[in-house]
């Protein structure tokens, strides 16, 4: 009993030394854990507190992001608003009209028409003989007349007939005075009222402008009236279109002063002439005018003239005749496309076509040909390729007294700079001409700021 006594204190010692081992070895890894324990965990901590402020300052940048695209895009739907409105659908004509029918109530009506001037607070599209046009008051005179039907206060009748003894009219900023000519815009070759929509908006800031749809360029009623085609199409000579552009420009004026007898009480016309903007083929009409009539412009903006075409450009012109003939009874849009590709290429710059990129051009192409007539164009090209500017601006230079500047891009295939300017020679001393280094021969769809910048300038300079 006594060994077996001795031999359990024995593992007693044994076993609390062992334990004190044991506890000693547990502290110390105890201890260890928990230091390294809190400095992961204050790293960790850290990194969360980084991440969390990260994600915040992502978030307010964000949301500051998606309120500035917010702001753009309202710009934006405002300003394509301002200029959707300015081109509404046209009334069709019936199948059933004449070539010289028009309807009556898409007809430009006269300087009597009460409607015509219930509706000038916003711009109307109309239609005559058959072509679409365009008539978009200024935006400023619009304000202006807002203004003075808010401010009007009724008089009274001493006043008025004391102000009338003393021969007193009312005062506004917009006396006729400072009332600028109204401007009418031609367009070129395969160009419509669509193709100048972009340029509306600064166009009608302080100026009243008409878009015509001269014959041959737009649809027309042909897609609807078929069997006019030959008859629609059989004279659009520079000749004719110079004859119809002048009772245009007269019926502007017409309308012009007739706004301003209603809006100011002036009996005597302000404007006897308009302001003329025009590209290419367009420009070529309005010198045949200005040649013919010499008083109805009284200054001219020409983009894309030239004294006459250089070999490359009668290649040119050969080469879209020869696209447009097709069969007579194959009529549709489609024919247009290789015309319509061909035109955009010789117009625009190689760094303008590579800026907006295929898919840009092909709306372009599409433009084209959802919009024109391919007889329309044919006949453009073919009565009038042989027309020389030269003759005209002779005829210019004698009798007419308008403010010429000609406009023309560098890199121009069809109205070469030097061409530019040897017509400039010819059109006399009052001519001008500018020069836009990089572009083709659309300038104005290249470098439309500028242009339109260049153009104010000149017509707005006295």
């Amino acid at each position: 009993s006594d060994q077996i006594r001795s031999d359990r204190i024995s593992n007693q010692q044994c076993d609390l030394s062992n334990l004190e081992v044991y506890n000693q070895k547990y502290h110390s890894m105890y201890y260890t854990n928990s230091r390294t324990t809190r400095s992961t965990g204050f790293k960790y901590f850290m990194y969360n507190v980084v991440f969390i402020i990260c994600n915040a300052l992502l978030l307010v940048t964000s949301f500051a992001f998606i309120e500035n695209v917010h702001i753009i895009s309202a710009n934006h739907q405002r300003r394509s608003e301002k200029s959707s409105v300015l081109v509404q659908q046209l009334p069709r004509l019936d199948a059933g009209k004449k070539q010289n029918e028009v309807d009556p109530s898409v007809v430009l009506p006269s300087s009597s028409s009460s409607s015509f001037r219930k509706q000038d607070a916003r711009a109307m599209l109309q239609s005559i003989n058959g072509r679409r046009c365009i008539f978009i008051p200024s935006r400023k005179r619009l304000l202006q007349n807002e203004i003075d039907m808010t401010n009007s206060i009724p008089e009274k009748k001493c006043d008025t007939d004391k102000s009338q003894q003393e021969g007193g009219t009312r005062n506004n900023d917009m006396t006729p005075s400072f009332l600028p000519s109204p401007i009418v815009i031609l367009g070129g070759m395969a160009q419509c009222i669509e193709s100048w929509q972009h340029h509306f908006n600064d166009f009608s800031r302080e100026r009243d402008i008409f878009v015509y749809e001269y014959l041959g360029s737009g649809l027309g009623p042909l897609q609807f009236v078929n069997d006019l085609t030959s008859d629609y199409y059989q004279n659009v000579s520079l000749t004719y279109q110079a004859q119809e552009l002048q009772d245009i420009i007269r019926q502007v004026v017409t309308h012009y002063n007739s706004n301003l007898h209603n809006e100011h009480n002036i009996n005597t016309p302000v404007h006897t002439q308009v302001d003329i903007v025009a590209f290419s083929l367009g420009a070529r009409i309005a010198l045949a005018t200005m040649a013919k009539y010499p008083h109805l412009i009284r200054k001219a903006h020409l983009t894309g003239i030239a004294a006459q075409r250089d070999t490359l450009g009668n290649m040119i012109f050969e080469s879209w005749k020869d696209l447009l003939s097709v069969p007579e009874n194959d009529d549709t849009s489609s024919n247009l496309r290789p015309f319509a590709w061909s035109l955009i290429m010789a117009t625009h710059s190689k760094t303008c076509l590579e800026q907006n990129g295929l898919d840009k051009v092909r709306g372009w192409v599409d433009h084209v040909c959802d919009n024109h007539h391919r007889m329309g164009l044919y006949n453009l090209l073919e009565q009038n390729r042989y027309c020389n500017p030269m003759d005209d601006a002779h005829d210019v230079a004698q009798s007419c007294s308008s403010d010429i500047q000609i406009a023309v891009g560098s890199q121009d295939v069809i109205s070469t700079p030097e061409q530019a300017k040897a017509l400039k020679e010819a059109l006399g001393c009052k001519t001008s001409i500018q020069i836009y280094d990089g572009c083709g021969h659309a300038i104005m769809n290249e470098t439309p700021r500028q242009w339109r910048k260049g153009v104010l300038t000149f017509l707005n300079n006295t």
